[in-house]
């Protein structure tokens, strides 16, 4: 199924979009049934996506990564300590990439951050070099939404997609603030936008805090008024 999705369309920009109000709501509901399906296994996304795969810091989980979009997305786990922006809480985070455009590869859209219960944490974008991938400017990447997985599509996938899909609107400032931090530094030092992309004395380029519960109550009631 999700190989004709992507015969259909070859970038993460061509899916026709609902109001933002419309996708919200489809968004909450798909994300609490991804909760409440969780919950009833007494698992989360993480657990699902490491199964019996001893954790080890730094690798990638799944192995070969979590495609989903009709393989125009894809997104990998792992768990090691943020430069910069130590956080107790966290256990690990996602790293989100999509193809925005058929004539680039995969770039990477926005981190999200998560706790050692599986529940997310904060949204967050990082520097070129952490993960080497097809760099984008984010107005471009802020049009990116994933559609709606399958109901046949892994239990992580239809998470993640829902996750994307519910956080999206927050996602046009982070990234506006990824560009701006990373020219702010750029003015600082005097670097070209290579090297700037390359300094590894610059991580983390913009975040934003997640409170789940609060946030779907507040959209699934916006609806319901």
């Amino acid at each position: 199924m999700r190989h004709n999705q992507a015969a259909a369309s070859d970038t993460a920009t061509d899916n026709p979009s609902p109001t933002p109000s419309q996708g919200q709501h489809r968004a909450a509901m798909d994300l609490v049934a991804c909760l409440q399906s969780f919950a009833v296994q007494n698992t989360n996304a993480v657990l699902a996506i490491l199964g019996d795969t001893p954790f080890v810091a730094n690798k990638h989980y799944p192995e070969g990564d979590l495609v989903f979009g009709g393989g125009l997305w894809r997104a990998y786990y792992h768990a090691h300590d943020m430069p910069g922006a130590p956080d107790s809480r966290m256990h690990g985070h996602f790293h989100v990439f999509a193809r925005p455009d058929a004539n680039f590869g995969y770039a990477h859209v926005i981190g999200l951050a998560v706790d050692g219960n599986g529940q997310p944490l904060k949204w967050f974008t990082t520097n070129h070099w952490v993960t080497g991938e097809a760099w984008r400017p984010g107005e471009e990447l802020a049009a990116c939404v994933p559609p709606v997985e399958p109901e046949d599509a892994p239990p992580a996938a239809r998470w993640l997609s829902a996750m994307l899909r519910f956080g999206a609107p927050a996602f046009p400032e982070l990234l506006a603030e990824r560009d701006a931090t990373l020219a702010a530094h750029r003015a600082r030092t005097e670097q070209s936008e290579e090297e700037a992309r390359a300094d590894r004395t610059l991580y983390l380029l913009s975040q934003r805090e997640i409170d789940l519960m609060e946030e779907l109550r507040a959209a699934l009631a916006l609806e319901g008024d």
